[in-house]
């Protein structure tokens, strides 16, 4: 009977929702068959730019545009019922992460047709060009960001085809507060390195709280990928990203998360959250927009966050002044380099970041050309999070060429500086064909700027088979999103850097096999 009964609440929710995306519009059968629908997460980056980008889209073109917000987990929740609902009206979807296993498991069935995947195939949009700008849409994004979308060639319908389209680029980072950071510190540079960073921590602790966070939704787990990467380097990180382990040779076996970089970015993240006075004392209990506010108060040094930030709230705090730093170079990175044995190490490694930032021109002594070039690699990555935030268009929708005429015009120039306009100066992850200037940018958006520029747009990759239909967390492997942090300061069960690490490597190998059988991977 309980089966029975989740059955029937399940089946009315969906139909709640799909008879809401229907009825809502107010639109007639005649202009719902003409209009743009378009359903849309309202999150950190607003609205504005959408409601901006569809206006000058009903000038240009003559379609009425029919935009529907939808708010929080349960919006996105809601989209995705919809979509699958194989009714829904909705043309576009602006929603967050690219349902990969989707695509791989294949055929759907929508208004009593069937389909290869839920999502409309926009391959001719990515090889399209844009008008008058000589250039395809595939061309002008980001390179990493059209890698990931297109799909492997694994002899399926799906081979090298695209089904999402990216609307931001957005980046993570450490956020400064350069009112405490002018109080406690005064004119001195960011940290170069990991072991720069837990100094500068230990010398302001007696002044404020160096660091903040929001244990019920921390960003820790989001950003030590980005460690991980620096400490293994671009080439090794995207095979770990597609199953493979450190040898580099075998995929899907017991040692596929037994990475180095892995631990090391756990022992630095132990050493910056547990050190006593690093971390703001009410970090366990705030919620991530009280604790937002308290940085923006001047109550913290420094906050892991999104370039998001400045635009969601500022407007309450207009007397704060907020940076992102270039991510610090993990110092175990010297571990591989020539000088490991160092007492100085951390030393030479923040005078060859000087070096290759052009701080200075002198080429530390101690270093090798390889040495400074794996350094160089593990400088220029910047965490983005765009990849997260996509685009879709149903495959049953009676407007995929209008849907996809939008998104070739949210790429144009045109729509990039709307979407620019619209978000403090936040960027989609196009380069301009015609560069422009930006001379009323924030103070925070320059630091953004000059952290991406030149830099390898990195994220967190789940597209292969383990990762998207496996059910194994690219992020934390056991799937338990934030663990580490309560792992590291529990009071009864705290747990090491090393002996998290362990846990994460048997937790994988106890689920591997279920996992690949789950992915049609064995």
């Amino acid at each position: 009977m309980k089966r029975i009964l989740t059955f029937l609440l399940s089946f009315v929710c969906l139909f709640a929702c799909v008879l809401s995306a229907g009825c809502k519009k107010g639109l007639n059968a005649d202009q719902k068959d003409k209009a743009l629908i378009i359903e849309y997460h309202k999150a950190g980056y607003g609205e504005l730019w959408i409601q901006n980008a569809a206006a000058e889209y009903e000038k240009l073109t003559g379609t009425e545009v029919v935009l529907t917000p939808r708010s929080g987990t349960q919006g996105l929740t809601d989209m995705a019922v919809s979509l699958k609902s194989g009714v829904a009206e909705t043309d576009l979807f602006f929603t967050a992460n690219p349902s990969f296993d989707d695509v791989y498991r294949g055929r759907v069935i929508a208004n009593g047709k069937e389909y290869d995947t839920w999502f409309a195939d926009l391959t001719d949009l990515y090889e399209s060009e844009i008008e008058g700008e000589g250039v395809t849409v595939k061309d002008k994004m980001f390179d990493d960001f059209e890698q990931y979308y297109k799909m492997p060639n694994d002899g399926k319908y799906y081979d090298g085809k695209y089904y999402f389209f990216p609307w931001v680029t957005g980046m993570n980072g450490f956020v400064v507060n350069m009112n405490v950071w002018k109080t406690c510190l005064g004119e001195r540079a960011f940290p170069r390195t990991t072991d720069e960073l837990l100094e500068i921590c230990a010398e302001v602790k007696g002044k404020t709280a160096p660091l903040i966070y929001s244990e019920s939704d921390e960003y820790f787990s989001s950003f030590l990928p980005l460690f991980m990467n620096q400490y293994e380097g671009n080439e090794r990180m995207d095979k770990f990203y597609q199953g493979y382990g450190p040898n580099q040779e075998d995929r899907y076996d017991t040692n596929m998360v037994r990475y180095d970089g892995f631990k090391q970015a756990l022992i630095f993240f132990e050493k910056l959250i547990t050190t006593e006075g690093y971390t703001h004392t009410d970090s366990s209990s705030l919620t991530f927009m009280q604790m937002q506010g308290q940085f923006l108060g001047d109550k913290a040094l420094l906050n892991i966050n999104g370039d998001w930030l400045e635009r969601e709230m500022i407007a309450n705090y207009p007397n704060a002044s907020i940076q992102m730093m270039k991510t610090p170079v993990l110092s175990a990175v010297a571990d591989k380099c020539s000088f490991s044995k160092a007492e100085n190490r951390d030393q030479i490694l923040r005078d060859a970041i000087d070096y290759i930032d052009g701080t200075t021109s002198n080429k530390p002594a101690d270093c090798t050309d390889v040495d400074i070039a794996y350094i160089t690699e593990a400088r220029k990555m910047s965490l983005v999070t765009g990849n997260s935030n996509i685009a879709l268009i149903p495959s049953y929708s009676n407007q995929i060429e209008e849907a996809k005429n939008f998104l070739r015009y949210l790429a144009s120039d045109a729509g990039m500086l709307i979407f620019r306009n619209s978000t403090n100066g936040c960027e989609l992850p196009f380069d301009y064909t015609t560069p422009v200037e930006n001379n009323d940018m924030t103070e925070f958006r320059k630091s953004i700027n000059d952290a991406l520029d030149g830099s390898a747009k990195r994220f967190v990759n789940n597209k292969d088979k383990i990762f998207a239909s496996g059910g194994i967390n690219v992020y934390l492997f056991n799937n338990s999103y934030g663990r580490f942090v309560k792992a590291f300061t529990s009071t009864t069960a705290k747990k090491t850097a090393e002996q998290y690490f362990n846990a994460e490597v048997s937790a994988v190998n106890d689920r591997l096999n279920a996992a690949k059988r789950q992915a049609g991977i064995l």
